[in-house]
């Protein structure tokens, strides 16, 4: 399992009550990448110095909004 950036807990008493994560699979003859439901942030490049070069990555689309400074 790797890192991913998300925002954990809908309501008011379940904050950071759940994990989120990517998964890389690494085959004799191909390297696979999911990153999971996140957004952008510095793990990409960590996980990729570790486990990469991929052949396929698959990248969730995050939403951003100006509301949500800190996740830009």
């Amino acid at each position: 399992m790797t890192p991913a950036k998300h925002f954990s807990g809908r309501g008011i008493l379940d904050r950071d009550s759940t994990l989120w994560g990517g998964w890389v699979i690494l085959g004799k003859n191909i390297r696979f990448y999911i990153s999971g439901d996140g957004g952008y942030d510095e793990h990409f490049k960590e996980i990729g110095n570790k486990y990469g070069p991929f052949d396929i990555a698959l990248l969730e689309g995050a939403q951003y909004d100006q509301r949500w400074s800190w996740s830009i």
